[in-house]
């Protein structure tokens, strides 16, 4: 879990679940289908305390469902200003966006090359969507079979 992301969250605190009297969790009102665990104090980002019903927060979800770090906010601005919330976003775009120019390159790679050439790019492909460096075959190269393939016109 160490290699996955800290997703940043705000919002308000619509309920805090309890086990034998222990806090374990939160809901947030914008986020009404959706519980997150607090994480054991050994596996925090830093320490924080449990907020109560009522509290405007921002937090790090970890694995989409463990909370690294709570900090109480007033406002969203507060939360922008403290460098909590606001840095995170545009990198989880870029990302998106990323991803989605590399779909658009395969699918336009496949109208052009050899079948062998498709079958290595989507191997390369699937390990680069999964977090790899994109060189499944380990060559960072596509072979050169001195098939140009088809041209269209």
């Amino acid at each position: 879990m160490a290699d996955q992301p800290i997703m940043p969250l705000e919002g308000t605190v619509s309920a805090v679940a309890k086990k034998d009297g222990d806090p374990t969790g939160i809901q947030l009102e914008e986020h009404p289908d959706q519980w997150w665990n607090f994480s054991k104090i050994m596996y925090r980002d830093k320490p924080y305390d449990i907020p109560e019903k009522g509290d405007r927060i921002a937090m790090g979800v970890q694995g989409g469902k463990w909370i690294k770090w709570i900090q109480k906010a007033a406002t969203r601005e507060q939360a922008m200003m403290s460098g909590l919330i606001g840095d995170f976003a545009p990198s989880a775009r870029d990302n998106s966006i990323q991803r989605q120019v590399a779909l658009k390159c395969a699918i336009e790679f496949t109208k052009s090359a050899s079948l062998g050439e498709v079958m290595m790019a989507a191997d390369a492909f699937a390990d680069w969507l999964a977090g790899g460096t994109g060189d499944a075959a380990g060559t960072n190269q596509l072979p050169d079979d001195g098939d140009p393939g088809p041209t269209y016109e």
